[in-house]
Order: structure tokens, then sequence, then C-alpha cells
């Protein structure tokens, strides 16, 4: 008995340190739009040529709009889709948008998608059926070799280092013509669609010259060793009930897409999308994104990524101020320095980040504590989001999804430095997304577009939205205010006993600034 446990243990053992596995798939490259057969090209090329070399960008803060354009995009996709996420959940956001590119594909566009393996879950079935369609391909980045049940987490434990680096990019391209990038992966909370949970959120819509960047880099993630087919990954095949019970099921969905969009939205996306050409914002950008990984130098470098990086080093050009939303916020001794210089210089940094009441996952709420003291000494001015924010309701547009009964927080990462260049992206400012996963960024150089994010970003940071702690005799303490009256609190507000001592186990874990 115990030399079958033992040899049961080894082969377990084996298997949670294999490599990835190497897939066997030719190099797929992106097909440039046309100009003229393309419906995007069409609408948006004639006011690029008008652009000087310069993208137009529109701030997608509302979560509806943002899950409408990606359904308008798919509707007027004539040659590719290119998805790429973290997460997409089988909620009816995921669903709706899962139907869109079926639509798509069955008019002979090529969708391509890309998702991370640690939020998959136990949808081989659901991808392998979407997979099957001629023009739908799914690869699924840094797999687990066992990707199912304790032994997933097992594999988990024994190959780590390998496994702990996600990749947390969020683009949708389509005909290499626009693209959305932000911080919002595919799923009700990140649309204003979700009963219980929400989040505020940020993306940009984008096109012109910057576009062609977007692609190149889901290209680039598409035929890396670490993205592997679903097929090599997911056995067997689904037979063809499977695939017409998904069928069914995504059918079901289509007219709840339909009612989604706005009735112009869903009788004209050319009409749509000629109104959206009126209201770009039209200013240089730059595309950033963290290489794949599959090299070794790449995937393990010691320091931070090329997207934190370019953060950083617009932080130490800033000269006035810098403006942070960012859900999760762990700075390092090098930011931290940027912001006391910054400070000494007379200038000011100021973050909006979540509050442990407002913090979906207490662990990343722990390795935001753990620094937050040594945040307020450099001079940072902090504002943590009530889950009670006044602006929830402006926010989602729904009474219902702002009452006591449902979750509100934040997921947004954006910066505004100097109300010059702004930054909307996947990374947070954030010690996990700065040296360990992949993430990518658009920087716009845009006076207008910092303005007015910057702008939303005060709001929030105002008491009717957000606690400010501050340190009091070398403690943080919050200040709050109710029906207009300031409070100081000596605990994280609105959290519990048990709560706060949770959190303060996960400080003691090593690693916890990685969270």
């Amino acid at each position: 008995m115990l030399h079958a446990l033992a040899g049961l243990f080894l082969m377990v053992l084996l298997s949670c340190c294999t490599a990835v596995p190497q897939k066997h798939a030719p190099e797929q490259m992106a097909r440039p739009a046309p100009e003229k057969d393309s419906t995007l090209g069409t609408i948006f090329n004639p006011v690029i040529s008008a652009g000087n070399g310069e993208s137009g960008f529109i701030l997608l803060r509302d979560g509806r709009r943002a899950l409408q354009e990606r359904l308008a995009l798919a509707d007027a996709a004539v040659h590719t889709i290119e998805a790429q996420y973290y997460i997409w959940n089988s909620d009816t956001s995921g669903r709706l948008l899962a139907g869109k590119l079926i639509e798509a594909a069955d008019r002979g566009v090529s969708v391509r998608i890309i998702l991370d393996d640690f939020s998959v879950g136990d949808r081989n079935e659901q991808l392998l059926a979407l997979h099957s369609h001629p023009d739908i391909e799914i690869r699924i980045y840094n797999p687990f070799i066992n990707r199912s049940g304790v032994v997933k987490w097992l594999n988990f434990a024994f190959d780590f280092d390998r496994l702990n680096r996600r990749m947390h990019n969020k683009t949708f391209t389509v005909d290499a013509a626009a693209a959305i990038v932000g911080g919002r992966n595919i799923g009700d909370e990140y649309f204003n669609q979700n009963e219980h949970l929400n989040f505020r959120d940020l993306d940009l819509f984008s096109v012109g010259p910057v576009v062609e960047k977007v692609s190149h880099s889901f290209n680039l993630y598409w035929n890396c060793p670490w993205s592997i087919p679903i097929d090599q990954l997911a056995a067997p095949d689904p037979d063809e009930q499977e695939r017409a019970e998904l069928a069914a099921l995504l059918a079901a969905q289509r007219t709840d897409a339909d009612a989604l969009l706005l009735p112009e939205i869903s009788a004209s996306p050319e009409a749509h999308f000629s109104r959206n050409a009126e209201e770009l914002v039209w200013a240089p950008a730059q595309f950033v994104f963290d290489p794949p990984g599959g090299d070794e130098n790449q995937a393990y470098s010691d320091g931070p990524k090329p997207v934190a990086a370019h953060l950083l080093q617009l932080a130490a050009a800033s000269t006035e101020e810098i403006l942070v939303e960012s859900a999760y916020f762990v700075l390092d001794e090098k930011a931290l320095e940027v912001a006391r210089q910054l400070h000494e210089k007379g200038g000011a940094v100021r973050a909006l980040t979540n509050s442990m009441a407002s913090n979906d996952v207490l662990p990343n709420h722990a390795s935001y504590a753990m620094v937050r003291e040594g945040m307020l000494k450099s001079g940072i001015e902090l504002h943590e989001l009530r889950p009670d924010a006044a602006s929830c309701l402006e926010s989602i547009g729904r009474e219902e999804f702002c009452d006591e009964d449902t979750f509100y927080g934040l997921h947004t990462k954006a910066a505004v430095f100097d109300r010059n260049i702004i930054y909307v992206g996947s990374c947070n400012l954030n010690l996990r997304s700065a040296y360990l996963n992949t993430e990518v960024g658009m920087f716009v150089q845009s006076p207008e577009l910092a303005e007015a994010l910057g702008a939303e970003m005060e709001k929030s940071m105002t008491a009717k939205d957000s606690w400010r702690p501050v340190l009091k005799n070398d403690n943080v303490v919050w200040i709050t205010e109710i029906d207009g009256i300031e409070e100081i609190v000596s605990h994280e507000p609105h959290t519990s006993w048990a709560e706060r001592f949770k959190e303060g186990i996960l400080t003691l874990v090593p690693g916890a600034k990685y969270y």
C-alpha cells in the first residue's frame, strides 16, 4: 500500500514539474485591414489620414458603453478579431460577446482568442466547442500541466516560479482598424451588469497608427511558446451534441445582446462608429507591452517590465503633479524615491485605490497595507474608495446596484502626469504587475484627455467617495465624513475585527508584497 502511494505521489510530482507544453501550430500574423473593404477602415481611415500621424481616443468610463463598443466592433468586423484577456467569464456579458464572435466567424471573420489559464476554470468543453468552429481559434497562455482538481494546485505548488507569472493583458482589436485597451476583463462586474458586484473601471477606444502596435503585440503572444492551442491541452474533442448545446446557449443570448445595444447601434454599426469618429480626441500616443514568456531572460527579469518601467520614467519626469487611480497600489523603493523627490520640489502625488471594504481580494489589500505608512511618509496623498461612494450611481447608473447589498469596488489602472500625459492599461501600480505578470499600457499625450481624466479622479478623492488615510503620531488613521461631520477612525473603516485579523496574518506570508 505504501509503495503504491509513493508511486502515485511520484507520478503527481513528475507531472507537476513538467515544463510548459510545446505547441505545434504554424505562426500566424494579422492581416492588415484594407481601406476599401472593411467597415471600420472606410469610416476611420479618412480621419486618420487627416490626423498627421496621431491616433484617436475615447475614454470609456461607463461599463455599459464599454460592452456596447465591443459588441458593435464584433458586428462591424470584416476580416479579423483579436481578443486577449486574463478573465473571460461564462456569464451574461461573456456569452453575449462570445455569441457575437460566432456570428462574425459565421461571416468568415478570422477570430483569435488568447486566454490566461489561471482563470479558465473547468470550461474546456465550451472552449473546445468554440475552437472547433473553422474560423475561431483559442490559445491558452502559460497553461497548467494538470488543469483541474487538486492536482492543478499541486502543479502550482511544484512549478510556482512559472505559474505565478500570469498574462494580465486586456486588448480587443478588430480589422487592425480599432482597438479597446484598458483595465476591463470580460464579465458582468466590469460592465455594470452584475446584481451583486460591480467595478469602477476604464478603457480607451483607439484608432490610428497605435492600433497596429496593439495587433503586433497580440501576434507576438499568439506565436510565443507559452500560448498553446486549446485542443492540445483538453481532450476529447467535443462531439456534435456538445457543439449544438453551446450554440443553442449562445444563440439564446443574441436577442439579449441586441437589447443591450442601443437601438441605433444594433441597427447600424456604421452610423455608430461614424459618431465615434466625431468624438475622437487626436493626440500622439505610445502603446507599451511586456514581452510574452518563453524566453528565460524576458520571463524572469530582475527589473520592472517595460510597462512599469515606462510608468516610472514618466513619474520621474513629472514636475508638478501625478494623479493615480489603481485598484492595487504597492510601490517599491525606486518609486517611493521618485514620489519623495517630487514632494520635496513642491509637487504632488495623489492616488485613489481600494479600501479594505471595497477590495474584493483581501491578500491584495494586505500587500498595500504593508507599504501604506511608507507611501504616506514619502509625501503621497492617499484616498481609499468607499464601498458606499456617491459616485457609484453616476458610474453604474442603476440605484439597485448601488445599495447596501451590492459590492462596489475599484478596478481601474490609470494615471495622469502633469495634466499632459495619460496612462490607461492593465498594469496596476503594484509589484505583481511590475515584476511578475505581463501587462499592456496606452500612453497618450493629450492635455484635453488629461484634464478630463484628472477631473474624474479628483472628484473621487473627495469625502463622499473616499476615505483619506493619514499619519498621526506615526500611526495610520482615517479621515472619514458622515453627514458632513468629519471623524477620525483608528482602524480600517467599515471592517470587522475578524477581517483585520485575517489581513494581519496575510502580511506575515513570505513575499506578501507581491500578491
